[in-house]
């Protein structure tokens, strides 16, 4: 599993989703996804942000 997968590729009930849409839209509505941001911001800064990264 990809870094991206990690952390896009899971919805908030832990289970694999191809709607990374959804988990981030969801982010408004739950507190969990607080913890997925700083593996974000490093994903976003290394300028790998491809799903195949």
């Amino acid at each position: 599993m990809t870094r991206f997968e990690e952390l896009l590729g899971i919805d908030f009930a832990g289970q694999p989703t191809g709607e990374v849409d959804d988990v981030v839209h969801g982010g408004y509505d739950h507190a969990e996804h607080r913890e997925r941001v700083p593996g974000l911001v490093a994903l976003s800064a290394s300028g790998s942000t491809s799903p195949s990264a």
